[in-house]
């Protein structure tokens, strides 16, 4: 498999490498690079994007976007994604497997589904490449120039699973003709943490870079586990490196190349079990009427008898739960200019791996026991042809091909009982391939119209089996050991199944510009996201790769300075028609011929309905105080949902993780000192309204609404030298960030969010 991903991948790739050199002398008229396309008025210090695949100002773009530059992320202390959402409108992060998975959801679109072979419908992106299954998701935030978040169905410029939107991390790399530069930061924190960062720049010659970054991050946890329990903290070492090379052999050819690797070595974060049934009924399954049913410390309990104490850190797990995750990116940026067009070529493959234990019953008693072993790798290439943006007519042509692999072993187990344990074997593949044009008319200086449209072939297929096997030592084993040992009955899901899938997406969109720096938009757009293996089967019956979902948005808004100077706004209204919505649930079995009591399932929803409103208010009352404010207001419910076997019918439930409410204001303000020296400080204030974590909306397994307050502050001593401090969750408020519910055992597990935590740090720039 790999040798045929290398080939894929490299061929167009080495193509083009090996015309360079003839372009590069046979082109006489070099076209500008993308970033210099545009207006050299653009103010000083705003970001300018590429979310069109074009270096634009974000006041110029039709589209719903959040950019956070990386001296944004750094004052924020933002070093891991799921911070992103105390800043960013419409964005919720949470699941309940650690940081390896976590479920994404964007304006209500999103699956929590932890297995190695479900994709996101929020498409997440690194310098432009799709990372499909990767499992380095909450690790990205490394010598970063920005993040761009686009909000709404990106299916025209972006492709397949960006239901939701996109995630853009782009990092800062190595750049012909920049000066020689290099920071040095060393920083430490509550519960342990000790951080180390690195990056320099250096200029090798007129034609030629580089660019080397180095980022270490190492905390305790903040979890404490009863006398005698497994030694779950939650503690965690991340590490990540990341080189780039720079060549322009002239001026109108780009050749970047990118290497990436990134290594988590942790614990998965322990639940908390909140217990529904009787305590003076064990095993009889009886509900449980005490007024504290559910709740922290309940004394009610789950079908063993156990409650959680109501210290939400405290853990009681007989297993030490694990997270160990390798993730290996290369990535080619070739850039030619063609007279006044410009041909780009992305080519990327990328390989992961993921080691995943967990005492899944968070108990004193070793009841279930869950093992992941899980190996992806993929690879893309996209090819872009576009027109200058000077004239009447400005255009994008594009071809994109990618693959992936995922193999998964994992493993189920319930030592207390010396139970029938379950193996299961997945192989998943798919390949897609698209094609796609999208072309703007300026019919005045004012008005433009964009007409898009995306052609995609989509194909999967997914084998496994599963080997019910007893007295087995429990731990992660491969295939190979387990059938050669012959250590119990298998079930094949022979000769598997597959699908494919052809999509038209696209979008129309007007945008009216009443000053350069203000405009309105409305748009029509489609966005896809392909069928999913559900590899969470237990059974036969559900082994089967559901179809694709459709999403239809409607959305109009504003964008720009307001007051010029003093006051912008970026403001959009959103109507989503949302149709076979994948949805992870737990499905009851009542089969009395096997051992399977619950079923995990990945089936299609037959609608969603999801209208709202949100976007961001700046306000600049002097160069030195800056009050940001973020909105976004949520209506997303089922119009149409029965589960697959047709037990369940969650029509008109609230889709998970959909808070009505979301605000977030944030103060900056520099205070001069003299000379160079400068104090920067900062309160960040976010509220997310009540939301549920499954589809059921069960109100237990949910967070009542609540505020999270952030301080930072910097002490600039002079250009090169500064030092901060931070606060998280000032007031220590409590809340969950992600949970789900299995009602037949009477328990509910639910993950609590991070305490109050602070530190400080010194960094050096040269």
């Amino acid at each position: 498999m790999r040798t045929k991903l290398y080939a894929t991948v490299a061929h167009m790739a080495v193509m083009i490498a090996i015309a360079v050199p003839q372009l590069a002398h046979a082109q006489t008229e070099a076209s500008a690079p993308e970033n210099e396309e545009v207006d050299s008025a653009t103010p000083q210090g705003e970001i300018i994007v590429t979310a069109q695949k074009r270096s634009q100002r974000v006041a110029d773009i039709p589209i719903s976007i959040t950019a956070l530059s990386g001296a944004t992320l750094e004052k924020l202390r933002i070093t891991q994604s799921d911070q992103l959402v105390a800043v960013t409108p419409g964005l919720a992060w949470g699941g309940a497997t650690g940081k390896s998975k976590p479920a994404i959801f964007l304006r209500g679109v999103g699956v929590d589904d932890y297995h190695s072979t479900s994709n996101s419908p929020v498409g997440t992106y690194s310098d432009g490449v799709y990372m499909g299954n990767s499992f380095g998701y909450g690790q990205l935030v490394l010598d970063l120039d920005r993040i761009e978040v686009l909000r709404g169905p990106q299916g025209t410029l972006w492709g397949k699973n960006t239901t939701g939107g996109v995630i853009n991390y782009i990092p800062r790399l190595a750049e012909v003709g920049e000066d020689a530069n290099m920071s040095a930061e060393l920083g430490v924190g509550k519960y342990g943490g000790l951080t180390t960062k690195l990056a320099a720049g250096i200029p090798l010659t007129d034609t030629l870079a580089v660019r080397v970054a180095f980022g270490r991050e190492r905390t305790t946890g903040y979890y404490t586990p009863v006398a005698g329990s497994a030694d779950e903290h939650g503690k965690s070492t991340w590490y990540g490196v990341r080189g780039s090379i720079a060549y322009e052999p002239s001026a109108n050819v780009s050749i970047v190349g990118e290497l990436n690797y990134s290594n988590l070595d942790g614990e998965a974060p322990p639940m908390k079990l909140l217990g529904t049934f009787d305590p003076a009924t064990f095993f009889n399954f009886a509900p449980c009427t005490a007024a504290d049913s559910g709740q922290l410390g309940t004394s009610c309990v789950d079908a063993f008898g156990y409650s959680s104490s109501a210290d939400p850190y405290e853990t009681s797990g007989t297993m030490d739960s694990t997270e160990r995750v390798t993730t290996f990116a290369p990535i080619l940026k070739i850039e030619i200019g063609l007279g006044d067009y410009t041909l780009n070529s992305l080519t990327s493959y990328s390989r992961s791996k993921r080691r995943f234990q967990q005492d899944a019953d968070f108990s004193p008693s070793p009841y279930q026991w869950n093992f992941f072993n899980d190996d992806f790798e993929s690879g893309s290439q996209e090819l872009r042809l576009s027109s200058p943006t000077t004239g009447k007519l400005s255009w994008m042509l594009g071809l994109y091909g990618y693959n992936d692999k995922a193999v998964s072993y994992n493993t189920s187990s319930s030592p207390a009982f010396a139970a029938t344990q379950i193996a299961g074997f997945y192989t998943n593949k798919s390949q897609s391939y698209g094609a796609f044009a999208d072309a703007t008319y300026h019919v005045t200086e004012k008005l433009n119209v964009t007409v898009g449209a995306r052609y995609t072939r989509d194909q999967r297929q997914f084998n496994g089996r599963l080997i019910n096997y007893a007295a087995v030592p429990d731990g992660i084993y491969d295939q190979e050991t387990v059938l050669a040992n012959n250590l119990g009955p298998r079930i094949d899901f022979s000769p598997g199944t597959s699908r494919s899938d052809d999509n038209l997406s696209g979008r129309i969109v007007a945008d009216y510009h009443f000053t350069d720096r203000f405009m309105a938009f409305a748009s029509f757009s489609r966005g896809f996201k392909g069928g999913d293996a559900n590899s969470g089967a237990a059974k036969p019956v559900d082994f089967y790769i559901t179809g694709p979902e459709h999403l239809t948005a409607y959305e109009a808004g504003i964008k720009g300075d307001i007051i010029p100077g003093l006051l912008t706004t970026e403001t959009s209204g959103f109507y989503y028609d949302y149709r076979d919505a994948q949805v992870y649930i737990q499905l009851l079995d009542d089969d009395p011929n096997d051992d399977v009591i619950y079923r995990s399932t990945l089936s299609n929803a037959g609608k969603v309905k999801i209208y709202g409103i949100d976007g961001n208010l700046s306000l600049t009352p002097t160069r030195n105080l800056t009050v940001d404010f973020n909105y976004a207001y949520l209506n997303s419910s089922y119009t149409s949902y029965q589960s697959s076997d047709g037990t369940i019918d969650y029509s008109g439930n609230v889709t998970p993780f959909a808070a009505k409410w979301q605000l977030n204001g944030r103060i900056s303000h520099t205070l001069p000192l003299g000379g160079e020296m400068s104090l920067d400080t900062g309160v960040n204030v976010a509220y997310r309204s009540m939301a549920y974590f499954t589809s059921d909306n069960d109100p237990i397994v949910s967070q009542p609404a609540y505020t999270l307050v952030d301080l930072n502050a910097s002490l600039n001593i002079n250009k090169n030298v500064s030092i901060s401090g931070w606060i998280k969750n000032v007031t220590d408020k409590f809340y969950w960030s992600g949970g789900y519910s299995l009602a037949a055992y009477g328990v509910n597990f639910l993950m609590p969010g991070a305490p109050r935590t602070f530190g400080g740090s010194v960094r050096l720039n040269f």
